[in-house]
């Protein structure tokens, strides 16, 4: 953000978040419950919960696909769906060096930030990109994929998964914003809204709990103390690799601060003073 906004930061940042929040809304929101219902929402809803439960009941056995939808509604016209297709299947090649970029910045930003290793914040002269994050970031993508695929894992592993990986993602900015005025009060005094920040962040974490408790954590325990076999329901659901995944996470941070410790760098300075423009 630094390197890419000019003039008001303040003002360009929260007008791109603001409007980054609205686009969110209206497609997620509006777009697929309100528009999309009379086009049959409700029953490609339906059909992918058969999908991902893996029901015996699945039609023809394949997900509800936009091409393989239109090609039951309109069947003359596919050569125009296979085309679709085969442009789905492009595009999702076309995504994947996207995601490469991004994740490999966020390891920059944290090695840089001393929260991992400084390997993963070393910039190659010849690309000037920092290919060890790329690299590490491929490695774990391939790993991922091997447990999906190789370790007898079903399709509810990328869902359950990705729930439970995704709620410190959500709630994190919450209790960010509610312990910011004490974790860091010199970021604090120049963040918008930085009265309102610790009711904002109660709201929000409160809120995310809510959401977690009923898409989350009910339904899991609800399976759990159902299920005959515990053990194979965690791992049919993918539930004991994102608990590793975490508790790896939580690991290698307190590891880096003794690292960091030991090496007489102190992180808390990180934020003490604001660069000039």
């Amino acid at each position: 953000i630094a390197g890419e906004v000019r003039g008001n930061v303040t003002r360009a940042v929260l007008i791109a978040v603001l409007a980054a929040l609205a686009t969110i809304v209206v497609i997620s929101s509006i777009y697929g419950d309100v528009i999309a219902r009379p086009f049959g929402n409700n029953l490609v809803a339906a059909w992918g919960s058969l999908f991902w439960s893996q029901s015996q009941q699945l039609p023809g056995g394949q997900p509800p696909v936009a091409p393989y939808l239109a090609a039951i509604a309109a069947p003359g016209a596919w050569p125009l769906w296979a085309l679709l297709i085969v442009g789905g299947a492009l595009l999702n090649f076309m995504i994947v060096p996207v995601y490469f970029v991004l994740i490999s910045r966020m390891l920059l930003a944290w090695g840089m930030d001393r929260l991992v290793p400084a390997w993963f914040s070393e910039v190659n002269e010849r690309t000037h990109a920092p290919m060890n994050a790329i690299i590490a970031a491929i490695v774990v993508a391939e790993v991922s994929l091997v447990a999906i695929y190789f370790l007898n894992y079903n399709l509810g592993f990328q869902i359950w998964a990705s729930i439970v990986l995704l709620s410190l993602t959500f709630l994190m900015p919450g209790l960010n914003a509610l312990l910011l005025r004490w974790r860091r009060p010199e970021l604090a005094r120049l963040a918008p809204f930085s009265r309102q920040l610790p009711w904002m962040g109660a709201a929000w974490a409160a809120f995310v709990l809510v959401v977690y408790w009923f898409i989350a954590v009910q339904p899991i325990f609800s399976a759990l103390t159902a299920a005959q076999n515990p053990f194979a329901y965690i791992h049919q659901t993918g539930l004991d690799v994102a608990t590793a995944v975490i508790v790896l996470a939580i690991v290698a941070f307190f590891v880096m601060r003794a690292h960091n410790r030991r090496q007489g760098i102190d992180t808390r300075m990180l934020f003490r003073e604001i660069p000039p423009a």
